[in-house]
């Protein structure tokens, strides 16, 4: 019976993260929301998601023994005898370890930065001065679409994207108090994990995009051609969604949700401080 419910529950809370991605897309065609209002909502979402579980890594307790990994993901944490180890207490928060800041900034600062030079990248591109084929995002305009969020609607679903991820870290590492067995760098190996597979991801569906043009034109089918680019990005992000869920909730061993669980993680919790 207890299996049953959690079943249930967990059925519940992975279909408010479907509901939520699927919306920028549903807005898309039903509200006749822009490529750019889309494009922006996928973004905030994939930032909001690292920044709150750099949040979440300020209260990990253990030390991240970076240099004893096998796998390295993030950046090589900074200034190790620079932060102090004294906890710190804000209002009802848990106790702020100032030492995760080594493993939090390198990480944090170059995945923001990436993510904004990405984005203006890929939404406002110009000719690249002295590279001829090239070409490079322009930050003011890109800057200046986030105007579109001032859309009630855009708005709120760039809040629920938000929420969701604050809803997530508070389940998994604060209300069971499961911060206190990890490092902060055991919290971020996961997002960081999920970024790079979701980027891998965008770039293998580049191909199987192109051909499914091919095919859209062989049969002479407009809708297709519209609706297929979509389709094939919904797929994608909802099965690493789904994967990330199950990651962060039984720490497979093996398949595909154990692409996302930080390289051993549990090695920590016998290491002392």
């Amino acid at each position: 019976m207890e299996n049953k419910k959690r079943t249930e529950g967990d059925h519940f809370k992975f279909g408010a993260i479907a509901l939520a991605n699927l919306l920028p897309v549903v807005g898309y065609f039903v509200f006749s929301w822009g490529y750019t209002a889309v494009f922006l909502l996928y973004w905030v979402d994939i930032v909001a998601l690292w920044l709150v579980y750099c949040g979440c890594a300020l209260f990990a307790q253990r030390r991240s023994h970076y240099e004893e990994r096998e796998q390295q993901i993030l950046i090589q944490p900074l200034g190790d005898q620079f932060w102090s180890d004294t906890p710190r207490t804000i209002g009802p928060l848990p106790p702020i370890y100032p030492r995760n800041l080594r493993v939090i900034i390198p990480t944090g600062v170059f995945i923001v930065l990436a993510s904004f030079v990405l984005g203006a990248a890929l939404l406002e591109r110009t000719p690249g001065e002295g590279m001829p084929g090239h070409t490079v995002g322009n930050p003011e305009a890109f800057l200046a679409n986030f105007s579109v969020l001032t859309s009630p609607s855009l708005f709120g679903t760039a809040l629920l994207f938000i929420a969701i991820h604050i809803a997530t870290t508070y389940r998994i590492y604060i209300r069971p108090q499961k911060y206190k067995e990890m490092s902060a760098y055991s919290i971020l190996e996961l997002p960081a994990r999920f970024i790079l597979i979701y980027l891998g991801g965008l770039m293998m569906l580049i191909p199987v995009f192109f051909v499914g043009l091919l095919i859209a034109e062989f049969i002479s089918s407009d809708s297709l051609a519209g609706v297929l680019p979509y389709a094939l990005f919904v797929t994608l992000k909802l099965a690493l969604e789904r994967g990330r869920f199950h990651a962060e909730r039984s720490a497979p061993a093996d398949g595909f949700p154990s692409w996302f669980v930080p390289d051993d993680p549990r090695s920590e919790q016998t290491q002392s401080d």
